[in-house]
Order: C-alpha cells, then sequence, then structure tokens
C-alpha cells in the first residue's frame, strides 16, 4: 500500500494553532488555571488527583502519565457545544470530556488514537463554560492531537466530538514529553530517556549525517523530478509548459530528511508534525532563507524513486507541485522506518530560491 500527499503555501500563510485551527495540532504556552476555580460537584476515586470535577465533565483522569481514558459518545449530551476548529462539522455532536490536572510542570500531548471514529479534539479551562485553549481536527488521520504546556497543578477539560455528528467509543489518551535529552532522565516516564525517546527527535537526529544508500535514493528523485519538468504535461486541468530544472538546496533537504524520518519513527503520515508545524515551519528551523513560494509533496511506501515521482505525477496537486516553474529549489528527504504501516516514506520540499 502507498500514498502519496501535497500541500502549497506562500511564505507567512501557514498559521500555527494556539486558539484553534482545523487539521494542525494546537499548542499553548501561556498560564493555565488553578482548581481553586473548578465548580465542586464529583469526587474523585482511589488514584485520581483529589479535586472536584464540573458537573459537565465525565470523567477524571489518574494521577500518573501516561494515562488513558475511554468512554462512549452514544447518546451522550452535546455539554460544551461545537469544536471551534470545525465548528459546522461539529454542531450538535455528542461529546465526551475528561478533566485533566497536571502532576508536575512540563508539556503534556493529548489524542483520541484509537478512537471508533473520526473526532475533533479540543481543550477548555476547567469550567463548563471554560475558554477554549487549542483545538484539532485530524492531526493523525482520524484521530486529533494537540500538546499543552502546563504548570503542576493547572487544570483542563479534554473534549471530544464527532465530525459531522459521528459517534462510538472514545479513546483519550495522555502522555508526558521529554524536554531534556542530555540528562538520562525519563522525564516523561514512558519507559525511554534521552535520545531514545522519540521526543528528543529534533536534538538528536543530525539531517546531515544521513545514511549513504538513502541519499542516492534523494539523488534519484530529484534526477526523476526534473526529467518531469523538462516534458510539457496537463496537471488535471491545468496545463504546464517544460520548467526549468529544479536544484537541490541544502536546508530543504535537511526539513525533508526529518520529517521523513519523524514519519517513521511515529508512525503517521500528516504535513503537519506532531507537534503542530507546518512544513514552512520546518523549512525555517532547518536553516532555509529561501523565497516563496514553498510547498512540499510526501509518499509513502513506494520502494523506488521512479515509483514515487511517477505517483506524484499521476496525482493533480503533486503534479502541480513539481511543475510550477515558480520554484527553483528542491529538497528530498527518504527515510526507512523499522516498524509501523509504511516501510518507506519520501518527501519533497519546494522553494522560490536558495
Amino acid at each position: 500500500m502507498t500514498f502519496y500527499c501535497a500541500k502549497i503555501a506562500a511564505i507567512g500563510l501557514f498559521l500555527s494553532c494556539v486558539a484553534c485551527a482545523s487539521d494542525e495540532a494546537g499548542s499553548d504556552t501561556g498560564p493555565m488555571w488553578s482548581m481553586a476555580e473548578v465548580d465542586p460537584m464529583l469526587t474523585p476515586d482511589a488514584g485520581q488527583p483529589n479535586v472536584d470535577v464540573p458537573d459537565c465533565v465525565d470523567d477524571l483522569f489518574s494521577n500518573q502519565v501516561p494515562a488513558e481514558m475511554n468512554g462512549q459518545t452514544e447518546n451522550a449530551d452535546d455539554s460544551h457545544g461545537p469544536a471551534p476548529c470545525l465548528a459546522d462539522g461539529t454542531s450538535g455532536s455528542n461529546d465526551y470530556s475528561a478533566l485533566f490536572v497536571a502532576p508536575t510542570s512540563g508539556i503534556y500531548r493529548f489524542s483520541t488514537l484509537g478512537s471508533s471514529f473520526d473526532t475533533v479534539l479540543h481543550a477548555r479551562s476547567p469550567q463548563c463554560d471554560g475558554e477554549v485553549l487549542a483545538c484539532n481536527d485530524d492531526a493523525i488521520e482520524t484521530a486529533s492531537a494537540l500538546e499543552l504546556t502546563l504548570d503542576a497543578g493547572d487544570a483542563v477539560i479534554l473534549v471530544v466530538d464527532g465530525f459531522n455528528r459521528a459517534a462510538g467509543s472514545v479513546t483519550l489518551r495522555v502522555e508526558g514529553k521529554e524536554t531534556q535529552c542530555d540528562n538520562g532522565v525519563d522525564d516523561d516516564n514512558d519507559g525511554v530517556a534521552d535520545c531514545s525517546d522519540t521526543d528528543c527527535f529534533l536534538a538528536c537526529e543530525n539531517p546531515e549525517t544521513w545514511p549513504s544508500d538513502w541519499i542516492a535514493f534523494e539523488d534519484a528523485v530529484l534526477e526523476e523530478t526534473n526529467r518531469a519538468r523538462a516534458v510539457a504535461r496537463s496537471c488535471d486541468m491545468d496545463r504546464f509548459e517544460p520548467a526549468p530544472p529544479l536544484e537541490m538546496d541544502v536546508y530543504l533537504t535537511y526539513s525533508a530528511r526529518l520529517h521523513a524520518r519523524d514519519m517513521g519513527l511515529n508512525d503517521y503520515f500528516e504535513h503537519t508534525s506532531l507537534d503542530g508545524r507546518s512544513a514552512t515551519d520546518r523549512m525555517r528551523q532547518a536553516g532555509f532563507m529561501g523565497a516563496s513560494p514553498t510547498g512540499e509533496n510526501i509518499a509513502a511506501g513506494q520502494s523506488t524513486a521512479a515509483e514515487v515521482v511517477e505517483s506524484w505525477i499521476n496525482s493533480p496537486g503533486h503534479c502541480r507541485n513539481i511543475m510550477d516553474p515558480d520554484y527553483r529549489v528542491l529538497g528530498v528527504g527518504y527515510s526507512i522506518a523499522e516498524s509501523g504501516r509504511f516501510d518507506t516514506y519520501w518527501v519533497q520540499n519546494f522553494g522560490g530560491s536558495h
């Protein structure tokens, strides 16, 4: 099985999700709210924080992280209204909610992986009419994910809605995030520390030292891409004349490599990273300072450069990226995944100049 996906944007047009964004993971790094502001209602069980829970909340997370909650939205109420990042798609949707209290200060990742339906996840301050702090739709296929930076004792309500009123069983998971990658300590209690933890991927992975056989695949993609650009063709209804050959850009290569590797290690396939970064974010963070526009093609499962470029050419959006004469530079990333749904990941990052 193979997959491919395209995204195109002008520099500066991507919005990070702090309060709300559809299809990009959200994050919030500001102060949260204390439990003193929570309306007293429910009594916690053993192993849960000693707090009161608002009557609009279904469950309370345990003191331990990572933790997982399971619930149902079948025959449930719409207790929190629509998810603001997809208001039309979640209006009238039954929801499931859980209160989380951070046991320690740090970054926490929440996800609905394992739920039986297409979910939209949003986080609110700990009142029934609380302010929306973050919102995400489909960060990982039909599952949603977001990250919040919390101080010890901060509380937040996680709300799971269904897209187009879909309902079913909910899996809502919270895990910590390794924030120090050289202290020998398992900071997020997930059983692995430092560079063995995929949270430390960006700090520990060096895109300058790539396996030579992977580099050979990347060079072959550049060659196949330029061969495709040399021929006039139609991408769906858009006609393109032959375009100038692309030059390999080192910084776009770094961003493409890191995204290919990240998708393989974390078994996902999206333009938006699990931490909410867009393709343009990744390019800039890798050091790319070239001109706009920028664009990205991704693919997974193909075995050769010719196969992956052909699959992109046969898809209108990817084809437009490859044939766009405004693109003059390219970065290619290739990675083999040790486990997961796909064994190979391919990324093209396009730019207007070096």
